[in-house]
């Protein structure tokens, strides 16, 4: 029962079908615009000047660009050259081989690392 000293509060389902209604407008109105020309999309290649600009980390360029200098190192290497953790060293030269940028020659300790393409030149 509706008391008249209360406001009108319309039911769940009134206000939903209200709020389709205006979409519903709304999209028609849209619809019934002249259309507009989308531009093409541009085109554009991105070519990285170094193997390090495939990376976003700054860590990663570090290591890669100490690799484009030097044919291959080891952690170890990495680790004393860059003044990074063991820890450090080791996830993200599995990420940088993981990606496909560097490539792994050994295991453990004694692994060797170089940029994918530099064994070519060796």
């Amino acid at each position: 029962m509706n008391d008249p000293n209360l406001p009108y509060t319309p039911s769940e389902q009134e206000h939903f079908g209200r709020i389709g209604d205006s979409l519903i407008g709304a999209a028609r109105a849209i619809m019934e615009r002249e259309p507009r020309e989308c531009p093409a999309p541009a085109q554009a290649t991105i070519v990285p000047n170094s193997v390090a600009d495939l990376t976003t980390d700054p860590v990663e360029k570090q290591i890669v660009r100490y690799l484009e200098t030097h044919v291959e190192c080891t952690r170890r290497q990495l680790r004393s050259v860059l003044g990074l953790s063991s820890a450090t060293v080791a996830r993200k030269t599995a990420r940088l081989r993981a990606a496909g940028i560097i490539l792994s020659m050994g295991r453990t300790k004694g692994a060797f690392y170089s940029l994918r393409g530099s064994e070519a030149s060796n």
